[in-house]
Order: structure tokens, then sequence, then C-alpha cells
């Protein structure tokens, strides 16, 4: 979902920084719990950088990858720098 609504986004012309707006405003339109919606929402807001360092050695985002992985999910949203 959290893909689908991104690439809307950006067909839609809206700009990276508004992105999460739109997919909150779109999210709200859908039949989501509200664990569904936070977790969507924490894909855009605490994003997945593998160019940032993060402090002690590893990328932003490396836990959260594996973690989803262990969970099963094969495809998400990292944002290119």
């Amino acid at each position: 979902m959290a893909i689908r609504l991104v690439r809307q986004a950006q067909v839609a012309g809206v700009p990276h920084e508004d992105i999460p707006h739109y997919v909150d405003h779109q999210a709200a339109t859908m039949a989501l719990s509200g664990w569904e919606r936070e977790a969507l929402l924490s894909l855009l807001i605490d994003t997945i950088r593998p160019y940032r360092p993060f402090q002690g050695g590893y990328n932003n985002g490396q836990h959260r990858a594996q973690a989803m992985l262990d969970a099963g999910v094969r495809r998400t949203l990292v944002e290119r720098y």
C-alpha cells in the first residue's frame, strides 16, 4: 500500500516533502486500523536511508529492514538521495 500511494503521489506531481501528508490524506479514506495507518506513515516519516550512516556504524533503517525481511516483507520504500 505504501509503495502504491507514494507512486500515486509522484504521478500526481506531489513534491517530495509533501508526500507523507498526501499519503496520510489518502489513508484516511481507507478502512485501516489505527495500527495499520501508523505503520504506513512510519514508512514515510522514519525512512530507510542507506546513504546516511547512523551513529554506531549501522545505516539508518538496517535493523528495521532486517525485521521486515524476517516478517516476510520483500518490497518496501527506501529513500533515494
